[in-house]
């Protein structure tokens, strides 16, 4: 698979970080099916469908979201050295567990 087909992931859990990669058109496709089906609360299913083409990294910290009110994921866009935020509260629990399958994968691989 190109590189342009895969976000890359940076995942901290108990002070380890592990390296993964996130199929994009995958991710798009859950976020846009998300968009569609849940109509009434989708902000940040689109939100992430909007970004997710131009994304070229994602880190999310587990230690560090345990800590927050609110948690969130930091990303990069392609062509940017700047890394934004965007939050997630905790009971967009679909959203969570993509994300948290992603950090599985590059936990276990």
């Amino acid at each position: 698979m190109a590189d342009k087909d895969l976000i890359k992931l940076k995942y901290v859990e108990g002070k380890k970080v592990y390296q993964g990669t996130i199929n994009r058109q995958e991710f798009l496709n859950h976020m846009n099916y998300l968009v569609e089906k849940f109509t009434d609360n989708n902000e940040i299913s689109k939100k992430l469908a909007g970004l997710i083409p131009e994304m070229s990294h994602i880190l999310i910290n587990k230690d560090m979201n345990n800590t927050q009110d609110v948690p969130f994921i930091y990303y990069k866009l392609n062509g940017s050295s700047d890394g934004r935020i965007l939050k997630i509260l905790r009971f967009h629990s679909i959203i969570w567990g993509f994300l948290e399958r992603y950090c599985y994968d590059a936990k276990v691989n």
